[in-house]
């Protein structure tokens, strides 16, 4: 948003595609599912 003049002062992610990330604590991360992957896979 630097771009835009504005500054974020918060961001909240739930989800990335059909992932949903909203349990992961900040700094984490967490292995995909095999169902994730295939899904990922087949919108490619």
């Amino acid at each position: 948003m630097k771009q835009y003049g504005k500054k974020v002062l918060a961001l909240h992610r739930s989800k990335i595609g059909e992932i949903s990330v909203k349990d992961l604590k900040i700094g984490t991360w967490r292995n995909l599912k095999q169902y994730e992957v295939d899904a990922l896979l087949k919108k490619c």
